[in-house]
């Protein structure tokens, strides 16, 4: 995760709620600095851009999903206890903070910025490394079926939460998110399981 002040906190949280609320158009450095009550200068004390402000969200969710990806490879749990306890803490996540999914699980907004549409790639990158990683330890220890690679396995596991996070985000939040993941990885897990 990258270090922010209090106020590039508050910018980038703004940002993601402008986003959320009216799509990657409605997030602009005016908008923000008018959600916040601070002149516009203001923002660019803190960050140079929008562009600035975009790759500090992303850094910071990338940081943070690569610090809980890296405890999970650490612990010496089942793979499928550690797949269940990263889909429950990213549902987690989203739950308490639902524009961060708006925000990651919405790629395409960022198609036409390549600075931000290779970050977004890092993510799902680092994301799906992490699984393939954990998955691939269970393979080894006899705890995860072996007839299937451990890229694909991580795959459909990545897969499905995204199907699942984005049902969430376009139904306007009408289920419960953490209670549909805990479903989902007891699925996997029966899949899963050698």
């Amino acid at each position: 995760m990258i270090s922010v002040t209090e106020r590039q906190h508050e910018i980038m949280e703004t940002a993601m709620r402008l986003i959320a609320d009216g799509g990657i158009q409605n997030c602009s450095i005016r908008n923000i600095a008018s959600s916040i009550g601070v002149s516009e200068p203001a923002i660019y004390r803190h960050f140079k851009s929008k562009r600035s402000i975009l790759s500090g969200i992303l850094s910071n969710f990338s940081g943070g999903i690569g610090v809980s990806l890296d405890s999970l490879i650490k612990e010496k749990t089942d793979a499928m206890m550690k797949i269940s306890s990263f889909l429950d803490e990213i549902a987690g996540l989203f739950t308490r903070k639902p524009m961060i999914a708006s925000i990651v699980f919405s790629e395409e907004i960022f198609q036409n910025d390549r600075v931000l549409a290779d970050l977004v790639y890092s993510v799902m990158n680092r994301t799906r490394e992490g699984i393939r990683s954990i998955l691939s330890d269970g393979q080894k220890k006899g705890t995860v079926r072996k007839d299937v690679g451990p890229d694909q396995l991580a795959l459909m596991v990545l897969g499905s939460l995204r199907l699942l996070v984005t049902q969430w985000r376009l139904s306007g939040h009408t289920f419960e998110l953490a209670g549909e993941v805990k479903k989902l990885s007891g699925t996997i897990g029966k899949l899963y399981r050698k």
